[in-house]
């Protein structure tokens, strides 16, 4: 659900020719989903109206990113956002723990 909603808001405001870049990278105690674009800011409104967003197409953003925190926050995770300018696109960042074992894995 957190991936699939941040690549539809990703792909709802980038303009066509657009590239949406989404990267995996784990360590021993975490996942870590990186999601870049090169479409509109949308990151400082992210959980929010965001009046650039709102000019691209004529609606406000999604609840998606609102429901991505969220889902992040319960899973104890968390999520950064950043962007530039109007027009430099977006990162996210989300960080969740891996679910620890006591033992080796199962064979």
């Amino acid at each position: 659900q957190i991936v699939c909603n941040l690549l539809a808001d990703a792909s709802k405001y980038a303009p066509e020719g657009s590239q949406i870049m989404l990267q995996l990278e784990t360590t021993e105690e975490s996942a870590v989903i990186t999601l870049s674009d090169d479409g509109i800011d949308t990151s400082g409104g992210m959980l929010s109206q965001d009046t650039h967003a709102i000019g691209f197409n004529g609606t406000a953003l999604s609840i998606g990113l609102t429901v991505v925190r969220e889902l992040v926050e319960a899973h104890g995770g968390s999520l950064v956002a950043s962007g530039g300018d109007a027009d430099s696109g977006n990162r996210f960042v989300v960080t969740l723990p891996l679910a620890q074992t006591d033992g080796p894995p199962p064979a």
